[in-house]
């Protein structure tokens, strides 16, 4: 296991490798909080920890082979990214796809999806800032959590309510060996 402080910025990733109990294959989690706040600025950080997490991610995997393991390491992300898909100077997630991984959720392709919903005042902002990413090797992604819409938000300020106690929904997906 690895919790540590990204390069820039105070916050911090975990990853761990886990190890199936039924199949004895490992899998790479990560897991991890990137800066908040909107801005360029703040952008290129989050766009700097998400690469620094990717390739620390790809390190891991690269240190089991040879140690019983395949060349073939499932790697997962997710987390709080703090970061739009796209948008004027969204570069967060796309390095992410530019380093060779795959949203769970295919939130590209759904109209009106998102993880966080608030309104101060008069206005209200729903944004996909939460994400689960994998390498695409060795397991398939079969099931995802169901997100709400906004008619399923009845609390009058959005974000954090009774029925939703986090400023995020949970999001949450399922995974299977591919060879399974």
């Amino acid at each position: 296991e690895q919790r540590r402080q990204y390069d820039k910025g105070g916050q911090v990733y975990i990853l761990a490798t886990l190890r199936h109990r039924k199949s004895n294959r490992c899998v790479v989690f990560g897991s991890t909080h990137l800066k908040a706040k909107k801005g360029l600025a703040n952008e290129k950080v989050r766009t700097s920890q998400a690469k620094e997490l990717f390739r620390e991610a790809k390190k891991v995997a690269k240190s089991l082979i040879g140690h019983g393991e395949s060349k073939n390491i499932p790697i997962i992300v997710m987390g709080d990214f703090n970061a739009d898909i796209g948008g004027d100077g969204a570069t967060c997630i796309p390095s992410v796809a530019n380093a060779g991984f795959f949203s769970a959720y295919p939130f590209a392709r759904v109209v009106n999806a998102f993880t966080t919903l608030k309104t101060q005042g008069t206005k209200t902002s729903k944004h996909t800032i939460d994400y689960i990413f994998h390498n695409g090797v060795g397991l398939n992604c079969t099931d995802t959590l169901n997100l709400p819409s906004e008619d399923d938000i009845t609390e009058p300020a959005g974000l954090p309510g009774f029925c939703y106690p986090s400023d995020h929904i949970m999001i949450g997906s399922r995974f299977r060996f591919a060879d399974d």
